[in-house]
């Protein structure tokens, strides 16, 4: 490690988790299988809940602690735990055993400059299936634009996104043709980035490094991610 870098992992609750898991775990190079969330195999017939919600409640704390790769694919996984399926079963198998052969992986915590970076990949004010899914996002970004600027007034704030739309609307709310698609609620995230000084700024998809916290990668993507994401460690 570097000067100033803390390195903090969870390896004995990883090997509890995979050496009390009851079924056969073979070694996998990502998170998640390559499958279609919302697929057919939601209409199978439910198995017993019990022990998959006991796997998912452990992974859950080393989601909470150190391992940001596996945020995606816990977060779905825990959608099911009143009614999770055969298959449900066998993606959290495939989850094991990338767990197994990222035993060793952590965080890394390095010192930086004074600025705080944010990377958004949510749909920014765009329609969703759920209306309600954009007031909950909204509202939780508003707090952690409010929370994190209180002590940092004089901080360089960022917030990152894939979305030139946002980026265009960010600096003038009448600039973009295409505002008729925008949620009422942008305009007031909008405004509370505005007052605290917060610059939007567009990189590309491959740049998106919340990406791995949304959505299923594998490969060159996830390693990139990762790296990023300063989750590090033996395999």
């Amino acid at each position: 490690m570097g000067e100033g870098e803390v390195a903090l992992s969870q390896t004995r609750l990883t090997s509890d988790i995979i050496n009390a898991y009851p079924r056969k775990i073979v070694r996998h190079d990502s998170p998640l299988p390559p499958i279609s969330m919302g697929s057919p195999f939601e209409r199978e017939a439910v198995v017993d809940a019990t022990p998959f919600r006991s796997v998912i409640g452990s992974l859950a704390y080393l989601v909470r602690g150190t391992r940001l790769d596996l945020v995606f694919a816990v977060n779905y996984l825990a959608r099911h735990l009143m009614a999770p399926t055969a298959t449900h079963w066998t993606i959290l198998d495939h989850l094991v055993g990338y767990l197994l052969k990222t035993r060793g992986h952590g965080i890394t915590l390095r010192p930086g400059n004074c600025s705080l970076n944010l990377w958004s990949d949510a749909g920014w004010g765009m329609r969703w299936n759920d209306p309600s899914q954009v007031s909950y996002s909204s509202w939780h970004l508003v707090q952690a634009v409010n929370q994190l600027t209180q002590p940092a007034q004089d901080f360089k704030k960022t917030i990152f996104c894939d979305n030139q739309v946002a980026v265009q609307v960010s600096i003038n709310n009448l600039s973009c043709k295409r505002m008729q698609y925008l949620e009422r609620a942008f305009f007031f995230v909008n405004n509370v980035i505005r007052k605290h000084g917060v610059v939007v700024k567009w990189v590309t998809t491959q740049e998106m490094w919340a990406d791995a916290l949304t959505k299923r990668l594998s490969g060159k993507s996830l390693t990139q991610a990762l790296r990023f994401l300063n989750v590090t460690g033996n395999r």
